[in-house]
């Protein structure tokens, strides 16, 4: 397992480096964190198949949104961070695919076609 990269790390923590500081009275800043974990898997092989190379990444992605909320003079002011775990997990594959499965997909989809319409020239024959 590999960490993730510092450029893509500073595109995952929001938050950092920044400043919320409040000029008003009875004012406060709210955090909402959405957290997403993600899996990168990537997969490479050499030499025609005979040696294969898997690296995956496991990281947490997370958007965040901030707001500055005004209260009443009887509430107590305060920082609020809300957390939301997401219950999904994105799961990235990188990989190639080998030149024969293309050649499979456009036979079954000329096999298909010709199918479909020698079921029809069927079809018409026996109606009309």
């Amino acid at each position: 397992m590999r960490t993730i990269s510092l450029r893509s790390a500073q595109r995952t923590n929001n938050l950092d480096g920044q400043s919320f500081i409040t000029t008003e009275l009875h004012t406060s800043h709210h955090h909402n964190l959405d957290l997403v974990h993600t899996n990168f898997e990537r997969k490479k092989s050499y030499l025609l198949g005979m040696i294969n190379y898997d690296d995956s990444i496991f990281f947490t992605q997370y958007l965040t949104q901030s707001q500055l909320i005004h209260q009443d003079q009887e509430e107590v002011v305060e920082a609020r961070f809300t957390y939301d775990l997401s219950p999904i997990s994105i799961s990235l594959k990188m990989g190639c695919k080998p030149w024969y499965d293309y050649l499979t997909t456009l036979s079954a989809l000329i096999g298909g076609t010709f199918s479909v319409f020698k079921m029809l020239t069927t079809w018409m024959k026996h109606t009309f």
